[in-house]
Order: structure tokens, then sequence, then C-alpha cells
């Protein structure tokens, strides 16, 4: 049993690493509707490239990434939670990882305080 609980819990962590890459690009790609932007893949980067913003939309671009992908990580834990499925869990840490991108530690953050 104990092999088959390591390969889900890696399962449940690729997808969520790779599930929370989407959702943060696709975060900022939602609040830009409107306006052109391009998904850009630039070695282990990926960002969002966009027409320079008035400074309100620009922190809601920044933020709806990073805020985005952490939302979908705490409902994910909590969802684990009320199953009790530890093994689930493991798929919202990434997810949830994404909250540091609203400080100015990262890009998101220091545009979105208009660093």
């Amino acid at each position: 049993a104990a092999p088959v609980r390591v390969a889900l819990v890696a399962l449940a962590l690729g997808a969520g690493v790779g599930g929370s890459i989407i959702l943060h690009e696709a975060g900022h790609a939602a609040v830009l509707a409107g306006l052109g932007a391009a998904l850009v893949l630039a070695g282990p980067r990926t960002y969002v490239l966009h027409a320079p913003l008035p400074p309100r939309r620009r922190w809601v671009v920044a933020a709806a990434g990073p805020a985005s992908a952490c939302g979908l990580g705490v409902a994910v834990i909590a969802l684990a939670w009320a199953l009790r499925l530890p093994e689930l869990a493991v798929a919202g840490c990434a997810p949830v990882g994404h909250a540091v991108g609203l400080t100015v530690a990262t890009a998101d953050g220091r545009a979105a305080c208009g660093l």
C-alpha cells in the first residue's frame, strides 16, 4: 500500500504545481479582457505580456494571478480536510504558495504595489 500512496502524493503534487501555474496566468489573462495580451514562455518563466495599464488596473491584473492560484489551493486543502484525504491536500500546497506573489518579493507583488 505504501508505494501506491507515494504515487498518489506524487501525482497530487504534480497536478498542484502544473494547475497552479496555469491558473495563475489565467487569472492575469481573465482580468485583461478587452486588451491584447500574449502568454510568454521564456525558459522556466511564464508571464502575460500586455500594453501599459493605468495604475488601478495594473494592480488588479498583478494581484489576480497569485490570488486565483492561492484561492484554488485553499479550496483544495479544505476539500481534502473535509474528505479526510491527506494525499489530496498535497495538491493544494503549490497553489497556496502563490500567496508569496502578493508581496514585494515577486514581480507581481511589486507591480501591484506600483514599484
